[in-house]
């Protein structure tokens, strides 16, 4: 069943916020709580309206995000002590591509003029007051242009950045290693050993030939 999502306030409690659903035109409400037992020396404010096919799930599950904000938590009050910027945030992040339409009254309509004015969104919103027959009519009312997201452009390097430490050299090639050498000792000891072997050799020869 297709309703709304509401978010009402009231001058007497400007932290306070009531958050809650309607079948029909949400503007009734301001009537139906200014005439309800609820007594404030100011009136009561419709300040968002949201359009959903589910306005039942998706009001427990921002009254869920909401609970530990909740004025009276032991009776299911629709009152939370919550900012108006916070509570639309939520009730859009909830309802995400569900909602049909949207219109924006009072302080909520101002905060997102002003949000405009300060960097216009990539969006093109319409916000406008509708009549009853238009809240029930089964097509959406309130449009909401979306476009893609803005592409994100790499940042300059700051010029605090300190420096960046350089680079390591490269390894040198490993050189490959001299022959080894043979100790002086082991050389001299070879020598004295040929001379030994070639004056036996010759003592030897002269013997067989007969020299002596």
């Amino acid at each position: 069943m297709k309703g709304w999502i509401y978010v009402l306030s009231n001058q007497s409690v400007p932290d306070w916020l009531a958050i809650g659903y309607a079948d029909t035109d949400p503007a009734a409400l301001v009537h139906q709580y200014g005439n309800s037992g609820i007594k404030l020396p100011y009136p009561f404010e419709l300040q968002y309206a949201l359009r959903t096919p589910y306005p039942k799930t998706l009001l427990q599950k921002i009254h869920d995000e909401l609970a530990e904000k909740c004025v009276n938590p032991e009776h299911n009050s629709d009152w939370f002590e919550c900012d108006l910027l916070t509570a639309l945030r939520l009730v859009r992040k909830i309802a995400g591509h569900s909602a049909t339409g949207e219109a924006f009254y009072g302080q909520a309509r101002r905060l997102v003029e002003q949000a405009q004015a300060a960097e216009p969104p990539p969006s093109v919103m319409t916000a406008t007051r509708l009549s009853d027959d238009e809240y029930a009519d089964d097509t959406p009312v309130i449009q909401q242009v979306r476009t893609a997201p803005p592409i994100q452009r790499g940042q300059r390097p700051s010029p605090l950045i300190p420096p960046q430490p350089p680079r390591p050299a490269p390894p040198e090639p490993e050189k490959p290693a001299p022959p080894k050498e043979e100790p002086k000792w082991l050389v001299s000891a070879l020598i004295v050993t040929f001379v030994i072997l070639v004056i036996i050799a010759v003592f030897l020869g002269m013997r067989m030939f007969g020299y002596f």
